[in-house]
Order: structure tokens, then sequence, then C-alpha cells
């Protein structure tokens, strides 16, 4: 047995030597959700829409790319949700990059202490609406009943479904608003607090969440009302928040950030680590247009196994967090995701390229 993935299927896990610690961390996972009173378990409905679930498994790595801990998640299959009968809303906003580079800038200039903390099982901490019944298969292999006759009728949300990001959210707005926090309209993301002459603002992006303020007390004091509302794991001072590395320097009134863990875990992913680098993210000798997307159906065939969407993907998160310097090269490269040539391959090749050379 070799060693496991980052981001294993359960079958996966299941063949690797790590096994005891992924059923260490489902079981965890599932005496949580038991302990929040998630589910009650009814006998199948007749005639009802059965949502099926399946195990999200992942490793959590510090900035360091070091093993944190093992993490699994029960996840609904939400695109098996009826319109009309299992949801009805399902949008919710989360603070953009933007926001927290913004607050970065602003603690930095003001020198004020900069803290991350995220919810633990946030979603459950929203319960479901009067209108929404939702009954889920009992998880493969750790059914407490029979299977087939006996199912869970939720009681809260969990992840996967489609309203669940919506009712934590409109759940954290509540909680947010009785502690005297307002939400800023060009941001539904940002939420600020002022006491006096001190002012505190959170940035939320799901349960991943960064503070600052002109008062350390202030901080401390939301966190533990927060603590006291929605159970949160406090992380202290930020140094890694949604894959970037964050780095202070309080002598020079600095704050920088790198994705270099996640730039090298995307080149890894794509087999691109024997790629030769390059300083240039875009080659202005080889210009690219639809004329080099394939016509011919074994061309078409050719193209459909390469992975062209999910590294423009990956590549515009980079470009979005830390690297601007790839924005224009990216958003080429993306304009041919429906229908990319090889051409256009190697134009996503070369921007790799540029990374491993920066």
């Amino acid at each position: 047995m070799g060693e496991c993935k980052v981001l294993p299927t359960y079958e996966e896990a299941r063949r690797c030597p790590d096994w005891p610690k992924w059923d260490e961390a489902i079981q965890k996972e599932l005496g949580s959700l038991k302990k929040s009173g998630t589910w009650e378990i009814v006998e199948h409905p007749k005639g009802a829409n059965v949502v099926d679930n399946r195990w999200v498994l992942r490793i959590k790595k510090n900035a360091a790319g070091e093993i944190e801990k093992y993490k699994a998640r029960l996840v609904t299959k939400g695109f098996t949700q009826i319109y009309g009968i299992d949801y009805y809303e399902m949008y919710a906003p989360v603070a953009k990059l933007a926001s927290f580079r913004l607050l970065l800038a602003l603690a930095a200039r003001n020198g004020w202490p900069v803290d991350t903390f995220n919810f633990d099982s946030a979603y459950l901490n929203s319960s479901l609406g009067e209108n929404e019944t939702i009954y889920l298969e009992q998880p493969i292999g750790y059914e407490t009943e029979d299977r087939k006759r006996w199912v869970w009728k939720l009681l809260k949300t969990l992840y996967g479904l489609k309203q669940g990001v919506k009712n934590w959210y409109d759940a954290l707005c509540q909680a947010l608003a009785e502690l005297g926090f307002t939400r800023t309209e060009a941001g539904h993301g940002v939420f600020l607090k002022e006491i006096g002459d001190d002012i505190i603002i959170l940035v939320v992006h799901v349960d991943d969440c960064m503070i600052t303020g002109s008062s350390m007390k202030h901080i401390s004091n939301f966190k533990v009302e927060m603590n006291a509302k929605y159970k949160l794991t406090d992380l202290g001072p930020a140094h890694w928040l949604l894959g970037i590395k964050i780095t202070r320097d309080l002598a020079n009134n600095s704050i920088s950030l790198s994705q270099e863990a996640y730039i090298e875990s995307i080149i890894t992913r794509f087999n691109f680590n024997d790629l030769k680098p390059s300083s240039i993210p875009i080659d202005p000798s080889a210009p690219l247009s639809k004329s080099q997307s394939p016509s011919k159906l074994e061309d078409i065939a050719k193209m459909k196994n390469v992975p062209y969407r999910e590294a423009v993907g990956s590549l515009m998160y980079a470009a979005m967090g830390t690297r601007p310097d790839i924005a224009f090269a990216t958003s080429t490269v993306a304009q041919f995701s429906d229908n990319p040539g090889w051409a256009h391959w190697e134009a996503v090749k070369q921007i790799f390229r540029y990374l491993l050379g920066t």
C-alpha cells in the first residue's frame, strides 16, 4: 500500500496504510453530528425523495506543508435534491479575497492585531426551515439500523445541501447583529462594530474568519461572546488563511502574503514539476485565437482527457490571491475553456513554467 492522497475517496482511504486515522476522523465527525442532534432516524417514507451522501476526506496541512490533522466530513449529494421539495433559496455571499487584503492593509498601517478563527461544524449551527423536510440515506459502513428500511430525517443543515450555506449565513448574521455588528453594504461578508472610539472589523468566508481592530481587549471579548453562541476554534494571530501564508513584520509595519505551498501543490497535481522554468507568463510571439480550437472529433476527444478547466481554475485562485502578475495570461487562456486546443494547453503550461521560475 502506497502513501495516501491529500484528498482520497472513501474507497482509496480504506486501502491506505493510515486508514485507522481516517476511520478515527470519520467516527469523530459522526459523534459530532449525533451530539448536535443533526438527525432522527425514521422509517423510509413511501414516495419521498431520499438524498444520498458521501465522505469527503482531507489531510489538512499547515503553512510549512506539514500534516496538521486528518479531517472527515459527511457531505450530502445536493444534486439529488429537488427544487420546491427539498430546497428553495440557496444563495449566500462570502467575503472576497480583496476584502481580506484590505483588512490586512488597514492592520499593517495602523499596527492593529490580526487574529483568525473558524467555526466548528458551522453548518450544524443552523436548523432547517419549517418547510424544509429532507431525508438522508445512512452512510455506508456506519449504519445504525437496516439501511433499506430506515433513513435519517435531518433536523440541522449538513454540508452539501443546496440551502446549507444560506442557512448558516442567516444564522451567523443574526448572531452578529445580536452582538452589535453591522454588515457593510459594499461586501456582505464584512461586519463592523464601533465601541466608543474603538472599532473591530470581521471578515467571514463561510466558516473561516479574520478579525482586526483598534483594541485587542474588544477582539478577545468578541471571541468569548461568539463562542458562547457557536463553538469556534481560536487560531490566534493570523499566519494562514484560505491557502495563503501571512507573514507579519511588526518592526516595519508590513504584512506579506504568499501562496507558495498552494502553487507547489497545483504544480504537483498536474504533474508539471519537470517543466522547464520560464521568466514570462505568456509568449507574446504566439497569440492565441479560436482558430486554434479543435474542429475534428478525434482532436476534440483527445483534448477531453486534458484537465484544462481544472488547471485554469487553479491558476485563477492564485491570480486573485497573491499573483496578479499571472492575471492577464490566466484570463487569456480562460477564454478558450469551452473548446481548448493544444496551443491553448501549451499556453497554460507556459504559466506554470513561469510559476516554477518565480
